[in-house]
């Protein structure tokens, strides 16, 4: 008669749990106030930039809002722009990456290969810098799933960049992010 018994219940709690334990589908709870990311909040898309530290010696990865547009990707280089950059990132003493004025031209996605054309104020940066713009750039358009390597034009042609770089190959996560390592640190 136990037995009987909690088969009964056992049988009651699956009917009333909607016997979604039977259909092997998981189960949440509805949203509380409040327990949405803060981009989803604000119709933001959370988006990872790699911005430069104030001395430009390595990238920071830095999660933010972005908007949703039809091209995210584009709308995301508008932010590295200096005078796009959000307050909340120059506070943490992180840079604009791109040099004012620069606009994006074009940016298509095909068979996970990013072109992207910038205007002639792209190439305004500081020499010093060109590595770690460059791969700000791929890293922060790499972060999209669907872009595994970029092309680099500008005004619709490859650039001969100021600071020597040569852009011959696509560009990819390979190589470029905090690569150099000195000496001095020790464990």
């Amino acid at each position: 008669m136990r037995k009987l018994t909690w088969l009964l219940l056992l049988s009651l709690l699956l009917t009333v749990s909607g016997c979604a334990l039977l259909n092997g589908e998981p189960r949440s709870m509805p949203p509380q106030n409040g327990d949405r990311p803060p981009a989803a909040a604000d119709n933001l898309r959370a988006t990872v930039f790699y911005l430069p530290t104030a001395d430009w010696q390595s990238l920071v990865p830095v999660r933010m809002g972005g908007p949703w547009e039809t091209s995210i990707a584009k709308a995301t280089l508008g932010l590295l722009v200096e005078g796009n950059v959000p307050q909340k990132m120059l506070d943490l003493g992180l840079g604009p990456l791109l040099p004012a004025g620069t606009t994006v031209l074009g940016l298509t996605i095909r068979q996970g290969v990013a072109l992207v054309d910038l205007s002639k104020e792209f190439l305004n940066y500081n020499l010093a810098h060109e590595q770690v713009v460059i791969y700000s750039l791929v890293y922060t358009l790499t972060e999209f799933p669907s872009i595994l390597q970029l092309e680099l034009l500008v005004e619709g042609k490859k650039p001969d960049l100021p600071g020597g770089m040569q852009l011959s190959e696509r560009l990819s996560r390979k190589d470029g992010l905090n690569l150099e390592f000195s000496t001095e640190l020790r464990p």
